[in-house]
């Protein structure tokens, strides 16, 4: 029993110490980004795509961890959510209902997850004088993730939607990829004003319906 009770102690301290090495990794990110956004014109064009580089890549290790730890854990997840469910079932769900319901949370806390990387990425470190630098490191790292965080940063700091380029990426994204992709240009397109010939070249490309282009309007 006291073997037990200190293997939970270790346990605890161990995630408590990775989450100030975590909290240290982003407060450093963030300083990294003032100074690239502040005074980008005060660091050599190689010395900016290192910065820039490096702290993407804290970004990328945090990604991956916490998608590992989706990976391994992935039943405790899927139970936890089951019991969740099951607990405040107020519409008498099926087992299996509640299952697949289950499975969709964990899916979108996947994707919530890549979705950080990305937004943060693009809102913490890109600014419009240093957008260009941006994509020059994102092609260089050439990932999937790498692509998405060039686009969705020339799309808020350009404004505008790279068609020609999205185009060509299709080609080589599937499944899930190209519902973040089309997540990505959608949230774009209900911010901002887009011609009506870009939003059918863009329907087209990503395989979707016009309205889910069009501008939502409240209130």
């Amino acid at each position: 029993r006291k073997k037990e009770v200190e293997e939970e102690d270790n346990n605890e301290t161990s995630i408590v110490d990775e989450i100030k090495q975590l909290r240290k990794a982003l407060r450093t990110v963030e300083v990294m980004g003032h100074i690239l956004k502040a005074k980008p014109g005060s660091f050599k064009k190689e010395m900016q795509k290192k910065y820039f580089s490096d702290a993407l890549n804290v970004y990328f290790r945090i990604t991956k961890r916490f998608l590992e730890d989706f990976k391994n854990n992935e039943n405790d997840f899927i139970e936890y959510f089951m019991d969740r469910i099951f607990y405040f079932n107020t519409e008498k769900l099926s087992t299996e209902d509640i299952y697949n319901l289950s499975r969709r949370y964990f899916c979108q806390y996947n994707l919530m997850n890549y979705y950080s990387c990305i937004y943060k990425a693009s809102s913490i470190l890109c600014s419009e004088q240093i957008v260009q630098i941006v994509s020059e490191v994102c092609n260089e790292i050439d990932t999937t993730l790498s692509y998405f965080i060039k686009l969705q940063c020339e799309m808020w700091y350009k404004k505008r939607i790279p068609i020609d380029d999205i185009k060509k990426a299709m080609k080589n994204l599937e499944g899930i990829q190209i519902y973040v992709l089309s997540d990505l240009i959608i949230n774009y397109c209900e911010l901002h004003d887009v011609k009506f010939d870009e939003k059918q070249k863009i329907a087209s490309i990503l395989k979707i319906e016009m309205r889910r282009l069009n501008k939502e309007i409240t209130g």
